[in-house]
């Protein structure tokens, strides 16, 4: 990334636990025992693979698409499922019977990349920040996940280039 500039970040991401929405999962405790499918490939069994077992995680099944693992959520085959929030959130506002249960924080910020001192990047930036401040990143972010960006995220807060 030595040759690589980026944007300030837009999104804040986290990994998640999505369940039926009357679903009695409130916390990663919760999980003890419980059928949680993750997408193959996806940072989601990554960390099922490194922390179902101090959970108490009683199965993990792998699935080939997000779509596979909702549809068993919602049917009541798997107890939850692991993923990425974006995701998640995204495909919820389609199937409202699932709600995010457990938000896992991982730090990842989403932001764009150019090549390092590329000449639009300060121009780029700019814009963004007047998308922040005149709301249009939030009306972006409630009109693809169904919620509003939470307060003091990236997606409304203003920020430099990062150095």
């Amino acid at each position: 990334l030595q040759n690589q500039g980026f944007t300030q970040a837009y999104y804040d991401s986290d990994g998640t636990i999505v369940g039926k929405a009357d679903s009695a999962i409130k916390s990663l405790d919760d999980l003890k025992g419980k059928t949680i499918g993750v997408i193959a490939g996806s940072t989601g069994e990554a960390y099922m693979k490194e922390n179902a077992a101090k959970l108490g995680v009683a199965e993990t099944k792998s699935y080939n698409a997000q779509q596979d693992l909702l549809l068993d959520v919602q049917n009541g085959r798997i107890d939850g499922g692991a993923g990425e929030l974006a995701g998640f959130l995204f495909a919820i506002k389609q199937m409202p019977a699932l709600k995010i249960l457990v938000r896992i924080p991982t730090g990842e910020r989403f932001a764009m990349m150019t090549k390092k001192g590329h000449p639009l990047l300060e121009k780029v930036n700019d814009a963004i920040s007047e998308m922040k401040k005149d709301g249009t990143m939030a009306a972006i972010h409630k009109k693809w996940f169904g919620v509003d960006p939470e307060a003091g995220t990236s997606t409304v807060t203003p920020g430099p280039i990062p150095q």
